[in-house]
């Protein structure tokens, strides 16, 4: 049996909306969303908690992807970091084990 919402259709965003009503939240993130893309934001005086409050959070949503049979493309995956000054070192994010790409704007 296949999985998913037939693209273009009518019914397409209300079906879309109930079928990731119960994509995992927590209280450490914020979660957007917009048709089909998905914002993730965490915020943290120490970048460390901010990154582990994503990878945290990512866990979940994969969990929930597998679960839900929805097929995430790890390549379009970007993160963006806002800081006060520059940062040499961003913290590493992760989903399915590959490393997020840092970018300087979102898409």
């Amino acid at each position: 049996m296949r999985a998913g919402i037939p693209q273009g259709g009518k019914m397409s965003p209300i079906l879309y909306s109930l079928y990731v009503n119960d994509i995992p939240k927590t209280h450490k993130t914020l979660l957007g969303m917009y048709a089909d893309d998905t914002a993730l934001l965490a915020k943290n005086k120490n970048h460390k908690y901010t990154a582990a409050a994503l990878n945290q959070h990512l866990a979940k949503l994969n969990d929930w992807f597998l679960k839900w049979k929805i097929a995430l493309d790890v390549t379009k995956i970007e993160a963006v970091y806002f800081a006060k000054g520059r940062r040499k070192h961003k913290p590493i994010v992760k989903i399915k084990n590959q490393t997020i790409t840092w970018s300087q704007q979102a898409k």
